[in-house]
């Protein structure tokens, strides 16, 4: 299993684009932050 995590800390990052990024490459969980 595939573990991800995604975190924004400035409101120019984009959270969705992170998951779609990590989908992408076959994650299956992924915690967010």
């Amino acid at each position: 299993m595939i573990i991800g995590y995604a975190r924004v800390s400035s409101i120019d990052q984009n959270l969705e684009r992170q998951l779609d990024n990590l989908k992408t490459f076959g994650v299956e969980k992924i915690f967010t932050e």
